[in-house]
């Protein structure tokens, strides 16, 4: 694109390990993003010292599972600040609610 036809778009960061019309089209729900990565996982781990959010039981961090909170089926995202931990026991429990 060119001159002023780029300029009304707005700008989207664009990285290569997603699909790039999906990602320009912003429909997140179409592109496998749905898990969250490791460190995202480790950050919410810490933040929650370990504590499944639902039963507030400690467990060891191979023990619990990331979370969507909306649920991803609810249009939950998978951002940093959307990741809660719980306990598989709790997250089988909780679903999609």
């Amino acid at each position: 694109m060119t001159g002023a036809a780029s300029a009304a778009l707005p700008r989207r960061e664009f990285r290569s390990d997603h699909a790039p019309s999906r990602v320009l089209e912003c429909q997140e729900k179409h592109l496998n993003i749905r898990a969250f990565a490791n460190a995202m996982k480790q950050g919410a781990f810490e933040r929650q010292k370990g504590i499944c959010k639902l039963c507030a039981k400690q467990f060891d961090v191979s023990e619990l599972e990331a979370d969507h909170t909306p649920p991803w089926t609810k249009g939950g995202n998978t951002h940093v600040e959307k990741c809660q931990i719980l306990c598989k026991s709790c997250n089988r429990r909780k679903s999609n609610r």
